[in-house]
């Protein structure tokens, strides 16, 4: 456990105070989510230690189980997008997608057909970021290839990088003076990151703004298509673990913590805070009207109009947070990190 002395950070924006207690915000949501994370990756790289023992200690379907509740972890993390996981592309590495070129299959074919993975040496953090993380280690997984000795020198590579990953930020969060905890509660001149707590209180706002813009842009609007004509299904996120919508689900709901933890207080008797619990409960209950798992929804007429709804709904929450929630409380929104792509 980590010790922080309890402070509270007074946001000041334009002629408003708003009193933020960010460690609230580290203390029961940022810590446990990494530390969440970091526990799921240990276990996920002791079972694929065991998968590929000889004998094997556990069967392929376990590994499959606990990759996927890994891969959840994960996604339980995907909206914080500011602070270590960042650095040195850790972000890119834990999950390369969407893969609009095929580069995951191609770099793992040219890996199989190589003799760079019987190498010693072999260090997969010097390889392509395609072939790091889970989106790799699910198309291994649920691959048709026979089981090979080289297909597992790969997992077992890929496990140990997740767990060396979520191990790391989690320290880089909360050892020493000069963690990310301390940057994240003391912003200010002297403050390489955070400026003025107004800056801070943007990247707070804009980490849930882009996470809702990556569900509907990507996750639902790339295996839906232009029409059902134009449906995808394979495009859509984990569609071989068919985990698509169990990702969007740990996503909305790691976002309505975050929301409660930064922003709802300041909101408390204002008619904006019961609008932006609605839409976040409508969010959910269209989602999980949709009984299929995604990548067949689409292009199902039955289905799609489903689909279509759940868009609709984290659209107007959207819009909630990132129109009126930023209009009433003076924050500007800032720099989206997917402008350009």
């Amino acid at each position: 456990m980590f010790k922080i002395t309890i402070l509270a950070l007074v946001v000041v924006m334009s002629s408003q105070s708003h009193a933020y207690d960010m460690h609230v915000m580290i203390e029961k949501h940022l810590i446990p989510t990494y530390r969440n994370l970091a526990e799921h990756t240990n276990k996920l790289n002791i079972t694929a230690s065991k998968y590929c023992s000889n004998p094997r200690g556990v069967d392929r379907e376990t590994m499959q189980r606990v990759a996927n509740e890994s891969f959840l972890a994960w996604q339980k993390a995907q909206h914080i997008r500011f602070g270590p996981v960042l650095a040195f592309s850790r972000d890119r590495r834990f999950e390369f997608w969407p893969d609009k070129r095929g580069t995951i299959r191609k770099q793992l074919y040219n890996l199989y057909n190589s003799s760079a993975l019987s190498a010693s040496d072999f260090d997969i953090t010097q390889k392509s970021v395609a072939i790091q993380g889970f989106s790799a280690l699910e198309q291994i997984l649920y691959s048709k290839s026979e089981d090979n000795d080289a297909q597992c020198r790969l997992i077992t590579k890929i496990t140990g990088n997740l767990q060396t990953m979520a191990n790391d930020i989690l320290a880089e969060w909360t050892s020493g003076s000069s963690s990310y905890v301390e940057l994240f509660l003391n912003p200010g001149q002297d403050n390489y990151l955070y400026r003025s707590e107004a800056e801070l209180a943007g990247e707070l706002i804009n980490a849930l703004y882009t996470q809702l813009e990556i569900i509907i842009t990507r996750k639902l609007d790339l295996p839906l298509g232009s029409s059902i004509d134009e449906a995808r299904g394979k495009r859509s996120e984990g569609w071989r673990s068919q985990s698509a919508l169990m990702a969007i689900s740990e996503n909305l709901n790691a976002c309505h913590e975050f929301y409660r933890y930064s922003f709802a207080s300041q909101l408390v008797g204002q008619p904006l805070h019961q609008e932006i619990e609605m839409a976040f409960e409508s969010s959910r209950t269209a989602l999980g009207n949709i009984d299929v798992p995604l990548s067949q929804a689409v292009d199902n007429a039955e289905k799609r109009i489903l689909v279509v709804r759940l868009k609709e709904q984290l659209s107007q929450l959207k819009k909630l947070l990132a129109s009126d929630l930023t209009d009433t409380l003076e924050i500007s929104l800032g720099f989206n990190s997917l402008d350009g792509d």
